[in-house]
């Protein structure tokens, strides 16, 4: 449970929306088709010209069916946008590749959200989660201080999807951690205001 909730639902990381082929975390997933290498995203121009545009990109990671009929979203620039927007957990990058609605998920999930080698950070927070379920002996009570993503020398942390919030509501005590921990290691859904703004969906003050 504890390495699935890091893998599939840890926030890709904004820096990882880099253009330029020789970045590492350049999505560039291909497989062999017909003996021919393919992209598992199409490249198509992404333009963004309207509040739609913007909440759309944000949508196609946030809400479990939105693209089922969006085709146009499943490009590798949607991609790099809504991470750049930090928006896109591990388990949504396939929601961008056209073959993931042909029912072929395997290549892109093995390339991305299952690969432990690629933000390989999510699983050492797993295993240090782990660790203190351990220590603090598996009672009747859920800790979530256990499962929080822990600072690294660069002061960064693992952004959990919405962490802050399962915790408030499985009744938490939310002082257990310090405030600012709780804001640097949750992500927080976001939309679109009536300025064409990118804001906070919820305020971070209500959590």
């Amino acid at each position: 449970m504890i390495g699935d909730t890091f893998s599939h639902r840890t926030q890709v990381p904004v820096v990882y929306s880099g253009k330029n082929s020789k970045n590492k975390y350049y999505f560039n997933c291909t497989e062999t088709v017909n003996n021919k290498s393919e992209h598992l995203f199409n490249t198509k121009t992404v333009k963004f010209t309207t509040n739609t545009d913007k909440q759309n990109i944000l949508d196609t990671a946030q809400e479990t069916d939105f693209l089922a009929n969006t085709p146009s979203m499943r490009s590798i620039n949607h991609l790099r946008k809504a991470v750049s927007l930090g928006v896109v957990e591990f388990r949504d990058i396939k929601k961008y590749s056209y073959r993931y609605f042909n029912n072929e998920k395997g290549p892109i999930c093995h390339a991305y959200e299952d690969n432990p080698n690629f933000y390989t950070r999510r699983y050492d927070e797993a295993m240090y989660a782990c660790d203190a379920f351990m220590i603090s002996g598996f009672d009747d009570q859920f800790y979530y201080t256990d499962l929080a993503p822990t600072e690294n020398e660069n002061g960064t942390f693992v952004k959990l999807w919405e962490f802050k919030r399962y915790a408030y509501e499985s009744h938490c005590d939310l002082s257990d951690l310090p405030k600012n921990d709780w804001n640097k290691n949750t992500s927080i859904p976001k939309i679109v205001d009536d300025n064409g703004n990118i804001v906070y969906k919820y305020s971070k003050e209500k959590y």
